[in-house]
């Protein structure tokens, strides 16, 4: 069995070749990698509200009658924001795309609102996790978060402009 530092380092050689040898091969191995990089952004994000969903089921579960309603809206809301983020724009454009989004100034206003994202769900799951959060504030945060996955398809209907 050969040592698997060795072959990372051989493909990684054979890359570095290929990018020598081959014009235009860089930017096609750079665009590879911002569609893996955009995926697993978004994968993140789909994991990390689905772990908030979780948690909500389980107030939902727990909340005194007049407030079941409340939680049970805020776990719709969650829910539409997860789908929302699942099946959202790619934020790449692909090989045969009549728009190009690879203009790395716009493409960086997108992967900043996808950082947001991700930030603003890590720390509601969080606070959710270690002691909760009053529903006042829950509903301000999940309206926050709408907000920002909103801003990120304003930057998508963007990138092609211009």
């Amino acid at each position: 069995m050969s040592n698997p530092n060795e072959t990372i380092r051989g493909d990684r050689n054979l890359v570095e070749r290929i990018v020598q040898l081959v014009p235009g091969f860089r930017g096609y191995y750079d665009r590879e990698n911002r569609r893996e990089a955009d995926q697993l952004i978004r994968k993140f994000g789909v994991s990390k509200l689905d772990q908030l969903i979780a948690e909500l089921h389980e107030l939902t579960k727990n909340a005194p009658l007049r407030e079941k309603d409340d939680y049970q809206e805020c776990v719709n809301q969650a829910e539409k924001l997860r789908n929302a983020l699942q099946y959202a724009d790619r934020g790449y454009s692909g090989f045969f795309s009549e728009v190009k989004w690879d203009r790395p100034e716009r493409l960086a206003a997108l992967y900043e609102r996808d950082e947001q994202i991700v930030a603003l769900i890590s720390t509601l799951a969080e606070s959710l996790v270690e002691g909760g959060i009053p529903l006042p504030d829950l509903r301000a945060e999940l309206i926050l978060l709408q907000r920002t996955v909103e801003e990120r398809r304003d930057v998508i209907l963007n990138l092609g402009s211009a």
